[in-house]
This record gives C-alpha cells, structure tokens and sequence, in this order.
C-alpha cells in the first residue's frame, strides 16, 4: 500500500472511530471531548476513542477489548522505570551508534521489546554512566527467547530471590543470584 493510500485508509478510519466514539454527544460534548483528547499522547487518544467505539457498539468484538487493554498495560509496563526508547536514542545514551545497538541486541547483550516494524529498550538495563547493567546479558542467555518474557523476569518478583526484583537484585550487584534465578526460569519456560 503506498504512502497517500495509507494515509487515506487511515484517516477514513479515525473519521469512523471519532463518529462512533462521539454519537450522540451534543457540540458542546464533542468540543469538550476533544479538547480532553487534544491534550494526551496520540497513542493513548487512539486506544480511548477505539474503547468508547467499543462501548458504544451494539454487539461489541469482545477480542478488540482485550486487545485494547493488552496493549494499554504493556505501553504502562514499559513506561515505568524510566520507560523505553527507540535504538539511536539508546545508543546516545550509551555513546555508540544505533547499529552498535542493534548488533548488542541480535547478540543477546540487551533486552529489545519489538513495537510494530522495530523495537525500543528498556532504559532500566543501562546505568547512569549509559552501561549494561552488570550481569543482564549473562541472564538474557539463560531465560527464554520471549522478550516479554524476559522483560517481566527482571521486573516482577521472583520467588527465588525472595520475592524481590531481579532488576533490583541487578542493580545491588547481586549478580550470582540473579543468573541463579534465571537459569531456573529459563529451565521452567523451556518445559
């Protein structure tokens, strides 16, 4: 599809969404509402017009509600810790190139979470000096190949460690615990 029918396609449809999302709400409403919208990020304007739609419809797809809310909770989960950013940001960050970034990405040294045609990282794995937390990559290698997988390891409390956070236990030095903890995880997500 070319770049002009993109385009076309794509505003046809928020044309259909803001209508379905906006029936039967007087001017007075609709400005009110749009100002409220005008003033979130677009992703976060586009899940809340896709819901309302959603609440509106008289047989609802049950499936885009929960994709809806899958996609809200994932943006959420990536945006604490300092959220998420794309390769040539990270590789400012780090003082390397955006291929440098993608070359440690391929190689399993950072955690890469894909979002459409590319991925964005994590800036919980790096340090204030734009390093590798020490130990990341050594625990990359042992957990599953699923990037959301490995992203809730390090962020969700692990039973091995006390119920505490990898990342925490990263970020103490607490390496030997952590590579513990994620060889047995990786031993259970490979059963």
């Amino acid at each position: 599809m070319s770049g002009d029918k993109l385009g076309f396609v794509a505003y046809q449809a928020a044309t259909q969404l803001v209508e379905a999302a906006s029936a039967g709400l007087s001017p007075a409403q609709r400005r009110a509402e749009g100002e409220a919208l005008s003033r979130r990020p677009p992703l976060d304007a586009l899940l809340f017009l896709i819901e309302k739609a959603q609440a509106k419809a008289i047989a609802p797809v049950p499936l885009s509600r929960a994709r809806v809310r899958g996609v809200m909770l994932r943006r959420r989960m990536l945006e604490g810790e300092g959220g998420a950013v794309s390769a040539p940001d990270l590789g400012k960050l780090m003082g390397i190139t955006r291929q440098a970034v993608d070359k440690k990405r391929g190689s399993g040294q950072l955690l890469a979470i894909p979002v459409g045609r590319s991925y964005v990282y994590p800036l919980w794995q790096i340090d204030a000096d734009g390093r590798p937390l020490k130990g990341l990559a050594e625990a990359l290698k042992l957990l599953p190949p699923q990037p959301w997988s490995r992203f809730l390891f390090f962020v969700g409390e692990e039973p091995a460690l006390g119920d505490k956070r990898p990342l925490d236990a990263l970020r103490k030095g607490q390496v030997e615990l952590v590579l513990r903890s994620a060889r047995q995880h990786g031993e259970q997500g490979a059963r």
